[in-house]
């Protein structure tokens, strides 16, 4: 026993040492697998803790709000759980491209070791020996590769983990650990196909054989354009956040979290009294108090009931309407804030306070689908399901598209009232100043001081930052997938066209023998790189519109295929697929007729 595993072992040695390049492509293959799927399946797999962002105060908006409500920090969480949703289900797919890989590397190391085993079994290795010595060298490849992918992706996921913008739970262990043993298990039988195809006959080509591998290179090239496509949407949307930061308007603004534990009426009246104290001083331009969530998009969803006068569905009158919406409470210069215009009656004025007659004002969409020719200035709506109070339309503003992770789970639809008269008890307070002119922070502190306690203040650039910091989180995670994803598809192109020239082998003589030149050969194993690489694409864009669907209902407004990215991520992609053509097409023209006869005799 001894004596076979030395055997065994020495002979496992010289076949790495023999087939360097074949095993050092198999290494590259799993290690890229391992490196992209460790750091998704321990954040976001099954068993691992959820990834979360500073929590949002409750939706408590003064009113008892429907069994069927849902707060900001709900919201702002099921986006996250999509977006990981999203992230584990795109490097599941990036290590079934290492899979695809690794077979179509192993069957090219199997096939040009076919000729070794023979002469092995000719001169009296028996069937045995071979197997340990197969099982001695997958093992070693396996051990590399998984060292090495498995320390990449501990960096990987250190980086992640540090870099996240919020609270991360527990990591998981199980998904890293079966990805681990699968590819170590694939690695190890792979190096087995050499002596699987003993006894098997050569299979006969055709002149112009395509192999099967052809359609897996595509799908290869094609998944890592459309994760690339998936990161550029995310990245442009982090960016058209972040340039609102930029802004010169927002430099010396600032937001402040304010935690009231006052009455009701006691939270209104300080309010009040905060915001007449604040624009008196002539020092800002903007002084908004609105709850949690509403700057970015965010709110409360709950069922509202509309007063919606002769109207009808299906030839049924529906003169109340009950539908979902987006529930938020502003003050006088909130819109201002948000650039959202007033487009019909006028807005939140200082005077609807907590003994006013309630209002509020609803978007364009909710006025123009539920009353009556779209007039819902002076009719009615009922906030908490039945059980909330009425108030009266007194304007209409524009839609707005959220900026923040969930905005695309909220409703079409979204109502807003007076922070006076649905006093919550934490608020968001916005202070911009006039361009030019700065404010007293201490002064500022002590005014708020008055109504309640300060839970955080930041500046309003700071703020819209933070909004875009999970999102280029996920992009850059999703880019970094997208780009091993593209190295195993250089890797396996270089498989399949090297396995497809070796079947070229009997017509490429033929076509030597007759005349052809070499860059005519050139061309031909080439043209079949472009054809991968321009199918890939198509098949990119097409998996990219898929994805979209997911993707849009963690962000509102990006688009099914942002058209912009598509040519430069092409670009890569076709340079990718010549890349990988280049070897097998240099081995193929670089012959002439006779050797290519005698590749073919000898195998």
């Amino acid at each position: 026993m001894t004596r076979l595993l030395r055997t065994s072992a020495t002979t496992a040695l010289w076949a790495l040492r023999a087939y360097a390049p074949s095993t050092l492509l198999i290494v590259a293959a799993a290690a890229t697998g391992i490196a992209g799927v460790v750091p998704a399946l321990a954040l976001g797999g099954p068993g691992a803790g959820h990834l979360d962002l500073d929590v949002l105060p409750g939706g408590d908006l003064g009113i008892p709000l429907s069994g069927l409500a849902s707060s900001p920090a709900a919201v702002q969480r099921h986006g996250i759980a999509v977006l990981s949703g999203i992230l584990v289900m795109l490097t599941i797919a990036a290590l079934a491209v290492s899979v695809v890989t690794i077979l179509a590397l192993s069957v090219l190391r199997g096939r040009s070791r076919q000729s070794e085993v023979v002469v092995r079994r000719a001169v009296g290795a028996t069937r045995g020996q071979m197997v340990v010595s197969g099982f001695i060298e997958g093992a070693g490849v396996a051990a590399v590769a998984l060292t090495v992918g498995g320390t990449a992706g501990f960096f990987i996921l250190q980086w992640a983990a540090s870099t996240w913008p919020g609270a991360i739970g527990p990591l998981a262990l199980v998904g890293p650990a079966l990805a681990l043993v699968g590819v170590g298990v694939l690695i190890l039988f792979g190096m087995l196909v050499p002596i699987a195809t003993i006894r098997r006959a050569r299979p006969a080509t055709t002149p112009s054989t395509v192999p099967p591998g052809f359609a897996a290179a595509t799908v290869q090239l094609g998944l890592s354009c459309a994760v690339l496509l998936a990161a550029g949407q995310l990245g442009r949307h982090a960016h058209d956040v972040l340039a609102g930061a930029r802004q010169p308007t927002l430099r010396g603004g600032e937001i402040l979290e304010v935690d009231s534990s006052a009455n009701p009426s006691e939270r209104a009246t300080r309010y009040a009294v905060l915001l007449d104290q604040l624009r008196r001083t002539g020092t800002y331009e903007i002084v908004s108090l609105s709850s949690p969530g509403a700057l970015m998009g965010l709110g409360s969803i709950d069922v509202v009931v509309t007063d919606c006068g002769r109207c009808s569905q299906g030839g049924i009158a529906t003169p109340l309407r009950a539908v979902s919406a987006i529930v938020n409470v502003v003050s006088p210069d909130t819109f201002r804030a948000m650039d959202v215009p007033v487009l019909g009656g006028r807005d939140i004025a200082s005077h609807d306070g907590w003994r006013s007659e309630r209002v509020a004002l609803v978007s364009r969409t909710l006025a123009a689908e539920h009353f009556e020719g779209g007039m819902a200035v002076g009719r009615q709506l009922q906030l908490g399901q039945g059980s909330g109070p009425w108030f009266r339309v007194v304007g209409v503003v524009e839609d707005r598209t959220p900026e923040a992770v969930g905005g695309g789970l909220l409703p079409r639809y979204a109502v807003y009232a007076s922070a006076l008269q649905l006093p919550p008890r934490s608020v968001e307070l916005l202070v911009r100043p006039i361009v030019g002119r700065g404010y007293d922070r201490t002064v500022l502190r002590a005014s708020v001081g008055a109504v309640g306690q300060v839970r955080r203040a930041q500046p309003e650039s700071e703020w819209r930052a933070a909004i875009a910091a999970p999102t280029r989180w996920f992009a850059r995670l999703v880019s970094l997938t997208g780009w091993l994803v593209l190295g195993m598809a250089v890797l396996g192109t270089v498989a399949v066209l090297h396995l497809w020239v070796t079947a070229m082998m009997p017509e490429l003589a033929v076509r030597r023998a007759v005349g052809a030149r070499r860059r005519d050969i050139f061309r031909l194993v080439m043209s079949r790189a472009v054809g991968i690489g321009v199918l890939g694409v198509a098949v990119g864009v097409w998996v990219g519109e898929l994805l979209s669907l997911p993707l849009a209902s963690a962000f509102a407004g990006l688009p099914d295929v942002d058209l912009r990215l598509v040519p430069r991520v092409a670009l890569i992609l076709l340079a990718a697929a010549l890349g990988g053509g280049l070897i097998p097409a240099w081995r193929a023209c670089r012959a002439g007729p006779a050797a290519l006869t005698a590749k073919l005799d000898g195998g």
